[in-house]
């Protein structure tokens, strides 16, 4: 009769030992049920995102975008600028051209120009070409690379907008 007692003594310890762990098992269970839930709800908003982010591209939209962020076709641009810079230094020959300046400067004795004048104060001088058949030519030179290189953006744009609507259809 005495075994009873014992047995009694056991379950007690066993449920000492091991009650630490049902709970621990329980809080466990309750953590993973709130994360399920968490994860649930993220997902039934960022499917109503989706929704709302997702819709058909028009060929004209893909087009576009495709003709906004291309590469090449930013290259061909800047490139065109380039040669529309040229042009204008070529045809800044043929413009007046202004320049001042001062003869102003510290010396020793009395000082004296190239010319062997006395220095100004302020000068200013005046030059414009007009007849300067090898600086002509370059101007013409420059604006048919800039023709040449506008065209050739254009080819740039038309193969952009045609890959991208093969890529589309």
């Amino acid at each position: 009769m005495r075994v009873r007692p014992m047995e009694g003594r056991c379950q007690q310890m066993n449920k000492r030992n091991y009650g630490g762990n049902v709970q621990w098992l329980r809080r466990a269970a309750v953590a993973t049920l709130w994360l399920a839930a968490f994860i649930l709800a993220g997902a039934s908003s960022s499917r109503a995102q989706d929704a709302e982010l997702t819709r058909k591209l028009t060929l004209k939209e893909a087009v576009t975008l495709a003709v906004a962020n291309s590469r090449d076709l930013a290259l061909a641009r800047l490139q065109y600028g380039v040669m529309q810079r040229q042009i204008g230094v070529a045809r800044s020959a043929f413009l007046p051209n202004l320049y001042s300046g001062s003869g102003v400067a510290y010396t020793n004795g009395f000082p004296l120009t190239e010319g062997g004048g006395a220095p100004a104060i302020f000068s200013l001088s005046y030059t414009q070409q007009i007849f300067n058949p090898p600086a002509k030519g370059e101007q013409h030179a420059a604006e048919q690379r800039a023709e040449e290189q506008r065209l050739s953006m254009d080819d740039v744009r038309d193969s952009v907008m045609s890959r991208e609507a093969l890529d589309y259809l």
